[in-house]
Parts: C-alpha cells; sequence; structure tokens
C-alpha cells in the first residue's frame, strides 16, 4: 500500500515537473524580432533678398528711382523743402534692383508699378529705349526663379521735352511750365510691389 502510494506521488511529481518543462520551454523558445524607422523632415527656408532686405521679413524694400538734378543743398526756396528730391522736363533716371532666391524652394515672382504723377507727365521704360505713359503697361507677369536663382528688376522714367518723340499729344512747354509755378508743386509718388509664390 505505501508502494501504490508512492508510486502516485511520483507519477504526479513526473506529470508536474513534465507540465513545468513545457511552460518553460513555450516561454524561452520562440524567435521574437523587433524593428523601428525613424524619419525627420524640417521645414524647407523661405528666404527671398531685394538688395539688402529680405522681403520675407519686412514689408518694405529700398527702391530709389529718383535722383534730383537741380536741388542745391541747405538752401531755403521760398519755404519749400530743401532736402526733397526734385524732377524737371529734360531729367530722367533709372534704378535697378536684384531679386535673390535664398529659399530652399523653387518660386515665382510678380511685379505690380504704380505711379501717382499728379500731372506730370512721365515715361516709362525697362530698357531705357521702348518708352510708355503708363507705368503699369511694364508690370512683370509671373515669373519663375528657381533656388539660389536672381532676377533683375529695372525701372527707367524721363520727363521729356516737348519736342521729344516719345511725348503725349496733350504735353506742351506751357503745360510743363505751369506744374512748376503753381502754388502747390505736384509730386510724384512710385511703388513697386515684388510677390514671390512657391510653385514646388
Amino acid at each position: 500500500m505505501k508502494k501504490n502510494i508512492m508510486m502516485r506521488i511520483a507519477s504526479v511529481l513526473l506529470v508536474a515537473v513534465l507540465l513545468s518543462t513545457c511552460a518553460i520551454s513555450g516561454t524561452f523558445a520562440k524567435y521574437v524580432s523587433s524593428s523601428d524607422a525613424t524619419d525627420v523632415a524640417r521645414v524647407a527656408k523661405w528666404s527671398f533678398d531685394i538688395g539688402e532686405t529680405d522681403i520675407t521679413k519686412s514689408n518694405t524694400f529700398t527702391f530709389d528711382l529718383f535722383t534730383t538734378t537741380y536741388k542745391e543743398d541747405n538752401v531755403d526756396k521760398d519755404g519749400l523743402d530743401n532736402n526733397a528730391v526734385v524732377i524737371a522736363p529734360g531729367t530722367t533716371g533709372y534704378a535697378t534692383v536684384t531679386l535673390e532666391n535664398k529659399s530652399e524652394v523653387n518660386a515665382t515672382y510678380e511685379v505690380n508699378f504704380e505711379a501717382t504723377e499728379n500731372g506730370v507727365p512721365l515715361q516709362w521704360s525697362k530698357d531705357g529705349t521702348n518708352w510708355v505713359n503708363s507705368i503699369s503697361d511694364l508690370d512683370i507677369t509671373a515669373t519663375n526663379i528657381g533656388m539660389t536663382g536672381q532676377a533683375t528688376i529695372t525701372i527707367h522714367w524721363k520727363w521729356a521735352y516737348e519736342s521729344d518723340d516719345i511725348v503725349s499729344g496733350d504735353q506742351s512747354n506751357a503745360g510743363d511750365t505751369n506744374l512748376g509755378t503753381a502754388a502747390t508743386l505736384a509730386e510724384v509718388t512710385f511703388t513697386a510691389t515684388v510677390t514671390v509664390t512657391q510653385v514646388d
């Protein structure tokens, strides 16, 4: 009887050992693999210079179009601003600015020109040869400018004499003289608006 009990206990222990071995082997005998992938991207730079100005950080830039021929520094002309830039019949000038794409994307640029002339009969040109009476005729439509690309923007102006063949029919010496003798002297305001747009 003791022998049977011992045999049963031994059998139970053997079964327990076998079950434990299966459980342990089941825990440690698996193939397990793990892998990660990581990718990082940063925002592309957006930067355009006109001359010394980054127009992505400033909404104004320098475009010195008008120069003076007749200004006399520090001389008061009947209460007028003696530091003003002045123009007169026969004067002409131009300005050039460089647009540089410092971005990490390609873009297009457009330029819209406006002038408030207040009766001053100016003509305008992009090359100094072909003249128009309305500066808006010189607007630059969407033009490609790639990464590291540059573009030059040039505008010429001219207040021609009556005898010049580019003068419109209503310009005359008498009209020019009236502008210079008016109680309030007219001012010409020039505006160039440059818009750059990402294309890819």
